[in-house]
Formats: C-alpha cells, sequence, structure tokens
C-alpha cells in the first residue's frame, strides 16, 4: 500500500506515510480509509491501517479488518444514517453506506469530532469519541481519512452519574448553596428559592447575609469560620429570615471546596429548614411541662388535703372549745370573746376550702350555687394573700345569680384570673368584681383590672394552653386556659378585652338557674336530742375529747370513742349498737366513707354522721343517701345540735 501512495503522489507520499507510521504507534484507536484513484472510484472507505489500540478496543486482529471492511462496520448504522439525515446530505449512493456524514464532512476539509456506538468483535457495545480529518496530496486531493477514536465509557459513566447529582440537588428537599471563596452566591437550588421566597437574580452574587434575621442562636457562629479554614465541615443552625420577613429555622452543613492543589475555591452549604421540627420539639416540650404541672397539682392536692385535714383539726378544738365556753360563759364580753374566736375559726375554715379547691379543682358533685357567694369567699382569699395591696370593689346586681355547676372549680377558675391581674399590677392597683343579669337564663361575671393591658399580638393567644408572657420558670400558661376550660364545662362563654395601658377585662357569661328552695334549719330543743347513744371515731385524740364533750353537752346520753374504722366495727360486732355513728372521712387506713360502707353491711339502717374539712363533702353521691348527713369541720355547737337533730326522732336500732 505504501509503494502505491509514493508512485501517486511522489513526494508528498514520504510525508504521508510517516503520518501513517505514526498514527499507527499511537495507542487510540486509529483508522485509515484510502482511497488510491478519486473519491467517485471504487474501494473507498476501506481500512488500511488498524493499530494496537485499535485491536484492544474492538477485539479485533489487524489482518480481520485491513482491506476488508470500513468504519461504518464496526460502528452502529442506525446511528450514523441518523446523523447523515439531519444534515441532509446529497451525496451519492456509492459511498460506503452508512458512512456518508464523516465522508461529506471530511472532504470538504473539515476536522470534526463524533460521538458513536462501537461494536466490539463480541457484538457488545459502547460509547466512543471519533475524530476524523481528511489527508490530501499535493494537489490537495484527498488521498485518505484519519479517524482516531477514543472509548467514552468512563467519560460516559461520570456525565451520568453527574446528571444524576445535577438533578438529585436540583429536586432536593433541602437547601444547596455554593459560593465562591469571597462568599458571593454562585448557584442556589429550587428549594432555597422556595424556601427563602426570593428570585434567582435576586440571590445570584450576594451575600448569604441576605437572610440574616439578626436572631443569634445559642453558641453563635464564633467557630464558623476556623472551622471552614482549618478544612473542617461546620454544623449548626441559623435563625434566618424570608423575603417577606418570616423568621425560620435551618440546620445546615457547610463545607469546603479544594481543587488539585489544595487551595479553597468556593463553599457548599446543605441546609434543612427545621421549623416545623422545632415547633413539633416545643410543643412536646410544653406537654411534657403541661404533665409535670399536672403531676405537680396531683402531688400539691394530695398535699393540700392532708394539710387541711390536720388544719380543719386544729380549727375543730379552737372552735369547739369556744363553742363550748360561748355556752356556759355567764358574763356577755366573755360570751363575745368567745364568739369572736369561734368567727374566726370559721373564716379560717373558709380560706383552708378554698385552697383545697385551687389545689383539686373538678367538675364532678354538680349542685346548685349562688355567684355573688362564692365571689365574695374569693375576695375573701385575695385580700388575706395579697395583704391590701390592692383594692377589691364588689359590684354586685341587686339579685342572686344561681349557678348548676362545681364551686370549687368556679373558684378555682375565679382564683386564676385573680392570679393574672395580679402579676398585670406589680405595684398595686383596683380589681373590680362587676355583677349583671343582662337576660333571662344567664348572669354576667366581669373581672377588671387597672394592670399593664396587653398588645394585641399577646391577646390573640392567651387562651391558647402554654401560651405565656412570663419568665421561665414563673409561669406555665395553664391558667387561662384552664380557666376558659372550666367555664365552657359550665355551658358558659369566656372573652377577654385588653389594651396596653388600660388593663385588662375578663368578662364571664354563665348560665343561671332559678333559686333553689331554701333549707329550713331544724331547731328541736336539746332536750329533744337525748337520750341518744353516740359512736364517735377520729383518728385525732384533741379532737375526740373535745367533740366528746360537745355530744354529752347537746344531751346525748352516752358517748364512745374510738380512733379507726376497724375499731368501731369490732364494737358493733361485738354488739354494742349505738343510735347514731359519727366517722372523720380523713382517716388513715380506712377512711369515713368506707368505713360507712363496712357499716351498712352490718347495720343497714344505722344512723351515720360524717365529719370532714372537704370542700363540697355535702354533695358527694356516696353521702346521698337514707340516714346519712354530713358536717363541715370545725364546727361549734350550734351547728352539731343541728345535725343531731336530723337523727333524733328516729333512734337507731340500739
Amino acid at each position: 500500500m505504501l509503494e502505491g501512495i509514493r508512485t501517486a503522489i511522489e513526494p508528498a507520499a514520504v510525508e504521508h506515510e510517516k503520518t501513517l507510521l505514526i498514527a499507527g504507534a499511537l495507542q487510540d484507536a486509529i483508522f485509515n480509509s484510502a482511497n488510491f484513484s478519486s473519491i467517485a472510484t471504487d474501494a473507498r472507505g476501506v481500512i488500511q491501517i488498524f493499530n494496537v489500540g485499535a485491536e484492544r478496543m474492538l477485539g479485533y486482529a489487524a489482518a480481520e479488518v485491513v482491506n476488508r471492511i470500513t468504519p461504518a462496520d464496526i460502528s452502529d448504522p442506525k446511528e450514523v444514517i441518523a446523523r447523515a439525515r439531519d444534515l441532509s446530505l446529497e451525496l451519492a449512493t456509492t459511498i460506503a453506506p452508512g458512512f456518508e456524514a464523516l465522508v461529506y464532512k471530511s472532504s470538504r476539509g473539515i476536522e470534526d469530532i463524533y460521538e458513536l456506538t462501537y461494536i466490539r468483535k463480541d457484538g457488545s457495545r459502547f460509547p466512543a469519541v471519533v475524530s476524523v480529518t481528511a489527508l490530501r496530496d499535493p494537489r490537495n486531493a484527498i488521498i485518505g481519512y484519519l479517524l482516531i477514536g477514543t472509548d467514552n465509557t468512563a467519560r460516559k459513566r461520570a456525565e451520568e452519574t453527574l446528571r444524576k447529582i445535577s438533578t438529585a440537588v436540583e429536586q432536593s428537599p433541602v437547601s444547596v448553596m455554593i459560593t465562591d471563596n469571597g462568599g458571593c452566591i454562585e448557584y442556589v437550588n429550587p428549594f432555597f428559592l422556595e424556601t427563602s421566597g426570593y428570585a434567582l437574580s435576586e440571590v445570584i452574587g450576594r451575600n448569604p447575609r441576605l437572610l440574616k434575621s439578626g436572631i443569634v442562636p445559642d453558641g453563635g457562629y464564633e467557630n464558623l469560620w476556623d472551622t471552614l479554614l482549618a478544612g473542617d465541615i461546620w454544623r449548626g443552625e441559623f435563625h434566618n429570615k424570608r423575603k417577606n420577613g418570616e423568621i425560620f429555622r435551618e440546620q445546615a452543613s457547610i463545607s469546603p471546596i479544594r481543587d488539585a492543589y489544595g487551595v479553597v475555591t468556593s463553599f457548599v452549604a446543605v441546609k434543612e429548614d427545621i421549623t416545623e421540627r422545632k415547633q413539633a420539639e416545643e410543643a412536646l416540650r410544653r406537654v411534657n411541662e403541661h404533665v409535670n404541672q399536672v403531676h405537680s397539682l396531683e402531688a400539691l392536692g394530695v398535699l393540700v388535703a392532708g394539710v387541711a385535714h390536720n388544719i380543719n383539726n386544729v380549727f375543730s378544738v379552737i372552735m369547739g372549745t369556744a363553742s363550748l365556753r360561748e355556752e356556759t360563759a355567764t358574763e356577755p364580753a366573755d360570751r363575745e370573746d368567745f364568739r369572736i374566736i369561734g368567727t374566726a375559726c370559721r373564716r379560717g375554715r373558709s380560706v383552708v376550702k378554698t385552697l383545697i379547691q385551687f389545689a383539686q379543682p373538678t367538675l364532678l358533685n354538680q349542685a346548685p350555687f349562688e355567684l355573688h357567694t362564692l365571689i365574695k369567699e374569693v375576695c375573701a382569699f385575695l385580700e388575706i394573700t395579697t395583704r391590701n395591696r390592692i383594692r377589691i370593689i364588689e359590684a354586685f346586681t341587686g339579685e342572686p345569680i344561681w349557678i348548676n355547676g362545681n364551686a370549687g372549680s368556679v373558684n378555682h377558675a375565679l382564683v386564676n384570673l385573680c392570679l393574672n391581674s395580679l402579676d398585670a399590677m406589680p405595684g398595686g392597683g383596683t380589681l373590680t368584681f362587676r355583677t349583671t343579669v343582662p337576660e333571662a337564663g344567664w348572669g354576667d361575671l366581669s373581672v377588671e383590672d387597672s394592670g399593664e393591658g396587653m398588645a394585641p399580638e399577646v391577646l390573640a393567644h392567651v387562651l391558647e394552653p402554654f401560651f405565656t408572657t412570663k419568665e421561665v420558670g414563673k409561669g406555665t400558661g395553664l391558667g387561662l386556659s384552664m380557666t376558659f376550660g372550666v367555664i365552657k364545662a359550665h355551658g358558659g362563654i369566656l372573652k377577654i378585652f385588653s389594651e396596653p395601658g388600660l388593663g385588662t377585662t375578663v368578662r364571664i357569661r354563665i348560665p343561671r338557674i332559678p333559686a333553689p328552695a331554701g333549707k329550713t334549719p331544724v331547731e328541736i330543743p336539746a332536750a329533744a336530742l337525748g337520750p341518744m347513744k353516740v359512736l364517735l371515731v377520729d383518728d385525732d385524740e384533741d379532737v375526740r375529747f373535745l367533740m366528746t364533750r360537745m355530744l354529752r353537752m347537746a344531751g346525748m346520753v352516752e358517748v364512745k370513742a374510738v380512733a379507726g374504722g376497724e375499731a368501731a366495727l369490732d364494737l358493733l360486732r361485738s354488739g354494742d349498737i349505738p343510735d347514731l355513728i359519727i366517722l372523720d372521712q380523713n382517716m388513715p387506713g380506712m377512711n369515713g366513707a368506707q368505713a360507712m360502707e363496712r357499716v351498712r353491711n352490718l347495720l343497714p339502717e344505722l344512723p351515720i354522721l360524717i365529719s370532714s374539712g372537704q370542700p363540697d363533702i355535702e354533695e358527694w353521691d356516696c353521702f346521698n343517701q337514707p340516714n346519712v348527713a354530713v358536717i363541715s369541720k370545725p364546727f361549734g355547737m350550734e351547728e352539731i345540735k343541728a345535725k343531731l337533730a336530723l337523727f333524733a326522732l328516729a333512734p337507731g336500732p340500739g
């Protein structure tokens, strides 16, 4: 072949021979399709040289292809034909089939690079990049074509991987931002734009500080640049601001990007919007606080109940003793002194009752109660606890407002309102309770303070559970929401009106019921109360001693006192049956209600009087049965006589 080229081309043949020898030595796949006469003659496009690189790439030996096939025979013909059609070539069909595009462009002296699919000897396919150059003689006649091909599999795989990475970044549900080493934004993905609210044109070339909110999270950003310049990844949180001014929180990872020489050329930040997660965590934290608060209130309720029991026993001894001395005193001044002691004990009983209602609110055991009476109890409690720091005004309507519900729960709700009002008046002020009857079936109560008032954005959330404007550890955010729940449970409506500097008014509208039939006190002469045998059961020795004296003075013929329910049951089983048994409710081991049930099993008709300092115990369902009455501790002679009179006309089985 080389000899033929020399003969045809003379001096230029030597240079072309060198070219072909160089081509054959290259490791890339190189094909020389030579034409010994002209483009229009026969044998055009037939492979003349097939080097080592081509053998390795395609799996053919040189002898299998030289002077036998054209490059089109080892390429995907559909691809080549498609390219030729795209170019709208007008070439003679005698040119090697499927190779028109290469021949056409090279015939015009154009060097071009193509991406083709090559076919190996074993039939497997792979992508290749092919460079085609026309070889010409001194007369500018084409004597062949030089094709240099490279296996493009690795690059294609890398491109596909890069495409997948690019698609993943573009479709990622987290924000991705790339900046140059000076901090100017070079790229952001669509989620960044969606999260921030900015358009692409508004962020490219800008500094990430355009998202700055002015809020610095715990720990700050002190180590950000030190970490990045050290070549490490910085992780932390940002409080950023969207274009519309809304604050949102992001968890970010920022990494330096280095070139082949280790120089930092840019930074990439991957940021996740954690606003909802943080809100959920905050809600969970508040729920946990609520649970802890509930547990604390339950524990407080148990503690208060125990303390109240002991305090009531103390009041019982004081009040009972004063009542006895008042009965026997001969001097008017002495009787007045003992009466004052009894009045003070009753006030103490009211305070203890309010504390229990505050610690153990409930909507059970509903019964009619008069709203003004309940408000007066709250006012008395406030006067004691605030030490006259505030002025309390009672502006009541002239007619009573009766409500069916749980007085303890409403008491608790009003105390919560008042505590909020007191917090709003740290330097003192006025608290007004105002009642009206706007229409039949309803009663209105307004609780008005002269405090600091609330801004509209605070007022909009005050009834939400856990919302509080107080410092950490100084409020739970439960008071107003619990008050709202209590009023709603009673079928009422609660609204709050407030302005900064003008105080706050809470208006409650609650269903009103007709006044219940009054209870006519039973007045029976002391002589009619006896003769009765009484079994007294109380765990406090001083109370047992005092009540024994009071019962005997009231005309009881026989009084036996024991310290607990088991001892009382032993007496009953022995046949020592009284006309009346008095059971203390709060006793260790077996309380009054439990002892009553055991007594009922032995003697169903035996009259029972329950003695307790629990609030609203008179309305407990378990005591709402025949031959059972309740007396609230502490009590005086008049109260015990009135209760004894209920049983005097119907003596027990003894």
